[in-house]
């Protein structure tokens, strides 16, 4: 999002949301734990006995899933702090509400398309209980995170508005000043068009980075194309974030840093599933590629997240 370097608009209001935010912050980190740690366990909780993993290609996915929750999970414990302290108006904060309003929505988008019969979802993998229950999370993503948006941005409800700055946020990723200005530029153009290759082309990217020995069925459709949506809105505005923080040589602000150890985290433990499967039957042409990306923000990510304060 184009957005102005702070301001207000309007007086401060503490204390409004906070509470909302931690409780979503505590859910994504919470289902984020599940899927990484119990991956058989939240199979069958989405999808019933019959959609247990079969495989590696779920058990990988789910954990890749559990890395997009961290974004998410990052995010809203950043906006806690600013909606207690009054802050929401500030560009990161904004920056943060929109594009989590925009994950919630997407993630409705496709859940309501599971039920609906088409070329991708011919029936539902998801049990109705399941379907309420991510249902639910995500529409109170979306009116914490888009009311709060609207109230504090000077785009306000104007789509026209709204689109318009995102193409101008395009050029402003080329305004590179320095080596992690540049590392930070591409991440975030690399994160972005991976994760819509995942949302738009999920059998193809499927097989393209797992190979074609794993059997994909409707459940792992349904998991890479909320992997997709988390990588390009939940973890692609971090990356955005972190280019205007080394653009400002300012990484030591506390939700900077927050951010920026959520992203070191949830790259390396992309790496950590990928690696494994390197030069195996389970890897196909994109695996080093989609992989050398996340260990490049990784190594990157860690490097500034132990750095001392300055």
């Amino acid at each position: 999002m184009r957005l102005a370097e702070g301001g207000a608009y309007g007086e401060r209001e503490a204390g409004g949301n906070s509470f909302s935010y931690w409780f979503l912050a505590v859910v994504f980190a919470g289902a984020g734990a599940l899927a990484a740690v119990a991956p058989h366990i939240a199979a069958e909780l989405l999808f019933g006995a019959a959609g247990r993993p079969h495989d590696y290609l779920q058990e990988a996915l789910f954990r890749l899933l559990a890395v997009g929750f961290v974004g998410a999970a990052s995010q809203n414990w950043v906006l806690k702090d600013a909606a207690r302290d009054g802050f929401l108006d500030e560009v990161i904060f904004r920056r943060a509400n929109i594009s989590l309003a925009m994950l919630a929505g997407t993630n409705l988008f496709f859940l309501a398309s599971t039920f609906i019969p088409n070329p991708i979802y011919p029936s539902s993998p998801l049990l109705p209980t399941a379907a309420l229950a991510l249902g639910a999370i995500n529409i109170n993503q979306l009116w914490v995170s888009g009311i709060n948006f609207v109230k504090y941005s000077p785009e306000g409800f104007n789509t026209l508005k709204i689109f318009k700055s995102f193409f101008i946020d395009l050029k402003r990723l080329s305004n590179v000043s320095g080596l992690n200005s540049g590392i930070y530029s591409a991440l975030t153009a690399s994160f972005v068009l991976v994760g819509l290759t995942y949302i738009g082309l999920p059998s193809q990217t499927l097989t393209a980075i797992f190979g074609s020995a794993a059997e994909k069925g409707l459940e792992d459709i349904f998991l890479w194309q909320l992997i997709g949506t988390a990588v390009s809105m939940a973890v692609a505005p971090i990356a955005f974030t972190q280019q205007e923080a080394a653009n400002q040589n300012n990484f030591s602000d506390p939700s900077k840093r927050t951010l920026m150890t959520a992203l070191a985290a949830a790259s390396a433990a992309h790496v950590a599933v990928f690696l494994p499967l390197l030069g195996t039957s389970q890897s196909g042409f994109l695996l080093f590629p989609v992989g050398f990306i996340w260990g490049v923000s990784a190594v990157a990510s860690g490097l500034i997240a132990i750095k001392p304060k300055e």
